[in-house]
């Protein structure tokens, strides 16, 4: 994707935000409805079919920093008070990942 398709898609979603979100919340406030919206819609479109069919992101190389990363980014979404229980195969995974010695170590670190 070039930088020019991705300034697109930023402008694109962000002037949805400012018609959508407008007088619900203050514009500061956007990334608390954006950040978790966008979280959950690559959950569906994205997390919950691959790992329907294998158990971690990449399937050759089973735990990989590819999950480490994606699980840390999806462990905010109980700060937005959003349930997996509607990704069951996404669900699996986090406590997969959530359970390993290399996330606690991560974890640990200040």
């Amino acid at each position: 994707m070039s930088n020019g398709d991705l300034g697109w898609i930023t402008n694109f979603i962000w002037g949805i935000a400012d018609d959508v979100l407008r007088d619900l919340y203050v514009r500061g406030k956007y990334r608390d409805v954006i950040l978790p919206m966008t979280v959950l819609r690559r959950l569906d479109a994205v997390l919950e079919p691959i790992l329907g069919r294998q158990q971690y992101l990449l399937a050759d190389s089973g735990f990989s920093l590819a999950d480490l990363n994606v699980a840390s980014v999806a462990s905010v979404l109980p700060v937005f008070q959003i349930s997996l229980s509607n990704h069951p195969n996404t669900d699996q995974w986090m406590k997969r990942c959530f359970s390993r010695d290399a996330w606690r170590r991560v974890m640990e670190r200040p």
